[in-house]
């Protein structure tokens, strides 16, 4: 059941990520994105490794806020790695969130 709070406080958290996600600060440049990628020990060539490269240039090339939404088993865990590596080596510290 969705009460009017509920629902002015889901209106609020898409207003406040689309705010973060305007803001490009902590973008990093693609270059830098696909030189961690050549680093990391997964196989991202594949066609599902394609699709997870494509992800991870969306999420670290985007603003402050991104979404990355996969199914169970899907390597989202795999893709985090190259992710977190590369704000890493840029000088950020790195915090994730995840719903189970």
């Amino acid at each position: 059941m969705t009460t009017a709070l509920h629902a002015d406080q889901e209106q609020e958290a898409i207003g406040l990520l689309e705010a973060a996600a305007a803001n490009r600060t902590g973008a990093l440049p693609a270059t830098k994105i696909e030189a961690t990628i050549e680093r990391s020990p997964f196989d991202f060539t594949t066609s599902h490794g394609l699709e997870q490269r494509e992800m991870i240039l969306t999420l670290t090339t985007a603003g402050r806020a991104a979404v990355g939404i996969g199914v169970a088993g899907s390597g989202k865990t795999a893709l985090a790695a190259p992710i977190i590596d590369a704000y890493y080596a840029d000088g950020w510290h790195s915090v994730g969130v995840t719903l189970a």
